[in-house]
């Protein structure tokens, strides 16, 4: 956990994600998977960090 600011003005950062929708019982149900690659570019240290994230969700309705 990091309790400091760590904010710059120049970072950049860029996401690029997929989502694919499943549909079950016409719109009743929907399972959700997404996944995302997050990259942060910072100019100040010439760094870059990136990481990748899953997502899944069930959504349903009575």
């Amino acid at each position: 956990m990091h309790l400091w600011n760590t904010d710059r003005d120049n970072d950049k950062q860029t996401e690029l994600s997929a989502v694919i929708n499943y549909f079950m019982e016409g719109h009743s149900n929907k399972l959700s998977f997404q996944l995302s690659r997050l990259t942060v570019e910072d100019p100040i240290n010439l760094g870059k960090n990136s990481e990748n994230r899953i997502w899944a969700q069930w959504d349903f309705s009575f």
